[in-house]
C-alpha cells in the first residue's frame, strides 16, 4: 500500500494545505483533509499497537469523519459506523497477517477513500505528521514526502493572524473554541521554538531519499519548474493545470476561491504585519536555522516596551494554551518531547 501513498509535511502555515491542493488537482492523487492520525487518535510507542475488530470500526469510523466533516468541527462518527463496518469486514477478509497493526489500518483507510474519489493514491497533508516522519518511513518504506519550509518571520505573521480564519471565509468550518485556542497559542517566542524544533527535525530529512524540501518562497517564485520537480520525484505526471488552485485559507486576507494559481504576495509579508518586537523575537530565536536557509536579517529596531510586554505575557499564553490544547493529543508526554 505504502508505494501509493504521499506525505506533505512541515511547521503549520508553511504552505502544506496549498502543496496539498496542487497535488490533489493531479489524476493520481486524491488529497485528505487534515485527519491527524499520528499523534490525535495514535502514536507509536503507544501500549495499544494493534487493534480488536471492534476497536478497528471505532478508529476507521473517526477517520472518515475527520476526512468528511473536517477535523476542527463538531463530529457525529457514529453516522459512519455501519460504512466502517462493512470495509473492516473486506478488509480482514482480503488481508493476511498483522492487518489490524495500527499503521496498516491507516494506510488501508487511505486507499479507501481515495479509491472512492476514483483515485489510485493518497495524499495526507496533515503538518504534524513531521514529528513522525522518522516512523512513517519506517512503516510505508516505499512512501514519499514533500516538507515545505518557508520563512519562520511569514510563519509568525500567519499564526498570529490564524484565529481570524474564522471571518476571512472559513465560517462555520472552525467553531468558537478553535478561534479561542489559535488566539491563545499565538506567542512570538513560543511558534519561533516550535519553528525552531521542526525544522531541526527538517534538517536531519535533508539527505533521505523518501524526501523533497521545498521552500515557500520557491514555489511562489518558479511554481512551474519546481512542481515539475515535484512531481518526477513523486513518479506522477506532471500537468500545468496543478497549479490553478483557489487562493483560500491565508491568515491575512479574506478567501478568493474565483481567483486561481499562486498568489505571489503571500511571500516577506511580515514587514507589513508584525511590529518590531516580534521580529526581533524572531530573528533571535531562529538565527540559526534561518540562516541555514538563507533567510537573512530585516535589519528592524527593537520595540523595548513591547518586548517586555512579550515576556510578561509568555507564562500566561503559554499557561492558557497548554489548556486548550491538552485534550486534543493523545500521548501528552510523547508529544511534549516530540516537539522539544
Amino acid at each position: 500500500m505504502s508505494n501509493n501513498m504521499i506525505f506533505v509535511m512541515g511547521t503549520s502555515r508553511s504552505g502544506t494545505t496549498m502543496m496539498g491542493r496542487i497535488f490533489g488537482k493531479n489524476e493520481a492523487v486524491f488529497t485528505f483533509e487534515e485527519i491527524h492520525f499520528f499523534e490525535r487518535i495514535w502514536s507509536p510507542g503507544s501500549p495499544q499497537q494493534h487493534y480488536t475488530q471492534t476497536q478497528a470500526v471505532e478508529v476507521f469510523t473517526k477517520l472518515i469523519s475527520n476526512q468528511r466533516d473536517g477535523y476542527l468541527r463538531e463530529k457525529h462518527p457514529e453516522k459512519y459506523i455501519a460504512e466502517a463496518e462493512k470495509a473492516i469486514a473486506n478488509y480482514l477478509a482480503q488481508s493476511t497477517n498483522n492487518a489490524l497493526f495500527a499503521p496498516n489500518l491507516f494506510a488501508y483507510f487511505l486507499q479507501y477513500e481515495s479509491k472512492l474519489h476514483h483515485k489510485s493514491m493518497g495524499c495526507d497533508q496533515t503538518p504534524l505528521n513531521l514529528l513522525f516522519a522518522s516512523d512513517i518511513f519506517s512503516y510505508f518504506p516505499t512512501a514519499k514526502a514533500i516538507i515545505m519550509v518557508r520563512d519562520p518571520r511569514d510563519v509568525l505573521l500567519s499564526q498570529k493572524g490564524k484565529w481570524k480564519r474564522k471571518f476571512l471565509g472559513a465560517g462555520k468550518n472552525i467553531p468558537w473554541k478553535e478561534t479561542i485556542r489559535a488566539y491563545l497559542n499565538y506567542h512570538p517566542y513560543t511558534i519561533s521554538k516550535l519553528w525552531n524544533s521542526s525544522n531541526n527535525k527538517v534538517q536531519k530529512l535533508v539527505s533521505h531519499p523518501q524526501v523533497m524540501v521545498v521552500k515557500f518562497e520557491d514555489l511562489i517564485e518558479n511554481p512551474e519548474t519546481l512542481l515539475k520537480k515535484a512531481c518526477a520525484f513523486l513518479d506522477i505526471t506532471y500537468s500545468a493545470d496543478m497549479l490553478s488552485v483557489p487562493q483560500v485559507g491565508s491568515s491575512t486576507g479574506s478567501d478568493n476561491p474565483q481567483a486561481l494559481g499562486i498568489n505571489k504576495s503571500n511571500k516577506n509579508k511580515f514587514l507589513k504585519g508584525l511590529n518590531h518586537a516580534e521580529i526581533r523575537i524572531c530573528e533571535s530565536v531562529t538565527k540559526n536555522l534561518r540562516s541555514a536557509y538563507g533567510y537573512t536579517n530585516s535589519g528592524v529596531s527593537q520595540n523595548y516596551i513591547l518586548l517586555i510586554w512579550y515576556v510578561l505575557s509568555f507564562p500566561v499564553k503559554l499557561f492558557l494554551a497548554f489548556l486548550f490544547n491538552v485534550g486534543r493529543i493523545k500521548n501528552l508526554r510523547q508529544s511534549i518531547k516530540r516537539r522539544l
